[in-house]
């Protein structure tokens, strides 16, 4: 997968770039903020690429407490992007939203077009709840278009067949990874999936994006009082990881914490990619949920082999 690639695909899509340079696009969301996607690290051979949307007009630090609740009420009730709170000086407040395409796999056409426009469409859908909540933003002149060398190429073509993602194939590609202790839900459907792994609750959910969503489950059944306390700490790993998303969740026994990790199935999957997406999902929500239980109580659920 190349930046060449992901530039057709968006266009496809329906988005244009402002900005186009090897290792850089830029949309723009009616010159309030911005939506960059460049490979990780910069790394032009990079197969992952970070979609990242900033706002141009910062916020008050005043603006601090409701500002922590967008963001968590965001990364609750949303799939991307992850927005992390950002408050460097003690003047302002920012926050920035990131995605990431992951094409370590492979990708063919079809799913890249599906993952640029939900990158995309995503990002502006942040903007929007944004001004909605923070109507004093100002806008900014718009940027200039520039196209700076990026080359057309040959797109490079992924041989094995994609196919629509159902809680069968899902079932089927955990069974391969030594997860077969599952329960399932709405029968009728079959839109979920619920497996205990190393005692943490997992679930796998098929939503109408169509999305693969997985999700963990930390439930401390911590007091109103600490959300400030969690949410920084959710915060932080939001800042740290490109994926998952970690917020807090508020139920009748108490505060907890969840974390989701959410992946465009609108063009299907092959089943290396779905094996991967799942080997991934839980090793790294794993170790999310036990970084972030020590950091809250000291103590992880975890239970490590």
């Amino acid at each position: 997968m190349t930046l060449a690639r992901l530039a057709r695909a968006a266009r496809l899509a329906g988005h244009s770039a402002i900005t186009q340079k090897p290792t850089l696009l830029v949309f723009d969301h009616g010159s309030i903020a911005t939506t960059t996607i460049e490979p990780d690290e910069g790394d032009p051979e990079s197969p992952e690429y970070i979609v990242t949307t900033t706002h141009h007009t910062p916020l008050s630090f005043d603006a601090l407490r409701d500002a922590a609740e967008l963001v968590n009420d965001w990364n609750h009730d949303c799939l991307t992007p992850t927005l992390v709170l950002n408050f460097d000086s003690t003047d302002e407040v920012g926050i920035t939203g990131t995605t990431v395409i992951d094409g370590r796999q492979g990708m063919t056409d079809e799913q890249l077009v599906a993952a640029a426009d939900q990158a995309i469409d995503n990002a502006s859908a942040f903007v929007h709840k944004l001004v909605e909540r923070f109507p004093t933003v100002t806008l900014t002149p718009p940027v200039t278009l520039r196209d700076e060398g990026l080359a057309s190429e040959p797109d490079d073509a992924f041989d094995n067949q994609a196919y629509a993602v159902d809680t069968d194939r899902i079932a089927a590609s955990l069974a391969s990874i030594g997860i077969d202790k599952l329960q399932r839900t709405d029968a009728t459907e079959g839109k979920a999936i619920y497996a205990w792994i190393n005692e943490v609750l997992f679930a796998f959910v098929l939503d109408n994006g169509p999305s693969l969503v997985v999700k963990g489950h930390w439930d401390p059944d911590l007091p109103g009082s600490e959300f400030l306390r969690a949410f920084l700490v959710c915060n932080d790993f939001n800042r740290m990881s490109d994926s998952p998303v970690a917020y807090c969740h508020s139920n009748v026994d108490g505060l907890q914490i969840r974390l989701d990790l959410a992946v465009t199935v609108a063009a299907g999957m092959t089943d290396r990619q779905l094996r991967s997406t799942l080997g991934t999902a839980l090793k790294t929500m794993l170790h999310g949920v036990d970084h972030i239980s020590k950091e809250v109580s000291g103590q992880s659920p975890v239970s490590w082999p």
